[in-house]
């Protein structure tokens, strides 16, 4: 039996990230980070067989998705109360 496959897949990710220092002195600081991602993934999936009714048969598709997160960062107030 001849059977011969092809796979492709092709994917990227963008990441913006950004971020800004609210507070800043000795004991620590606090901070806001917010970011962003995209993903796409294409993919292409092709077999043929010699044994095979249809020749060539073929799958592909492709998808995308994003998501958005923000948080704080406030190592001062866990320094104070571990310290303190």
């Amino acid at each position: 039996i001849d059977f011969q496959t092809e796979v492709k897949l092709k994917t990227w990710i963008v990441t913006p990230v950004i971020g800004y220092s609210l507070l800043d002195c000795e004991k620590g600081n606090l901070d806001i980070v917010a970011g962003a991602r995209y993903l796409k993934a294409e993919l292409y999936v092709s077999a043929n067989s010699d044994r095979a009714r249809a020749s060539y048969p073929e799958v592909s598709g492709s998808d995308e998705y994003s998501d958005i997160s923000s948080h704080f960062r406030e190592p001062l107030l866990t320094r104070y109360l571990i310290h303190k």
